[in-house]
């Protein structure tokens, strides 16, 4: 049963690797609903992998499967939101997720113990929606940034703080089934866990520049898309494995 969820979840990525990339050409291409039908065919992809890993994996907690999940978000806000834009940022990073989702060594790790505990899944599944968030916030900026306008980045701040409020909600629960499973409220030397306190400084960093309202559009907008780099390279960097070296 193993060997044959691994062989559909090998295939099934190939699938959303190619979806997303046709999505990309016929956004560029500047034909519509061809990539709407493309990315559709990814999102679903995207699903099918994020659930059959996630309970494959059931009773442990498969943290790996992060990529997956911010993918999929990500898939659905293209595909229910952003389908008439003409940006190709989105499906592109899509396609570059797609890619290391399907490069990442699927054999280098053991999902982690626990997961009976309620907080293990609710700081997993808030981490991946916070993260998800905050990358489309990114990418709004510097959509905005590309495009030389001076308009005010109200929704792209709005999706921040959505974000970090998960972002908040996803470390104290990890820091409950931390208590719960090994009686230390943090896992120091698990890149998973440790990167978020990271991602908390810096956008509690932006939130505090952004209320105070003393900064200009183009150097907040400059923020949002370093933070969005940040926070993607928080997300991938700790699925590469032994692949980790080479970057």
């Amino acid at each position: 049963m193993g060997e044959t969820m691994a062989f559909l979840s090998e295939h099934v990525s190939l699938v959303m690797c190619a979806a997303f990339f046709g999505g990309v050409v016929s956004f560029y291409s500047r034909r519509p609903r061809l990539a709407c039908g493309f990315m559709l065919v990814g999102m679903f992809s995207n699903l099918w992998l994020f659930i059959s890993r996630y309970t494959a994996a059931l009773p442990f907690m498969p943290l790996h499967i992060g990529l997956i999940g911010i993918s999929l978000l990500l898939a659905c806000v293209q595909v229910l939101f952003r389908r008439q834009e003409k940006s190709l940022l989105l499906p592109l990073l899509l396609l570059l997720l797609a890619l290391c989702n399907l490069l990442y060594p699927k054999d280098f790790y053991l999902p982690f113990i626990r997961s009976q505990s309620l907080f293990a899944h609710t700081f997993l599944l808030c981490g991946i929606g916070a993260k998800a968030l905050l990358i489309l916030a990114a990418v709004s900026a510097a959509d905005i940034l590309l495009r030389g306008e001076a308009v005010v980045l109200s929704a792209a701040s709005r999706l921040v703080s959505f974000g970090y409020f998960l972002l908040i909600l996803s470390m104290f629960s990890g820091e409950i089934w931390s208590y719960l499973g090994w009686g230390t409220p943090v896992v120091w030397h698990d890149a998973a866990i440790t990167t978020v306190i990271a991602l908390w400084f810096y956008w509690s960093c932006f939130l505090h520049l952004h209320y105070i309202r003393s900064w200009s559009t183009r150097w907040q907008g400059a923020f949002l898309a370093t933070g969005g780099v940040l926070t993607l390279l928080v997300s991938v960097l700790p699925d590469l494995g032994p692949y980790q070296g080479v970057l």
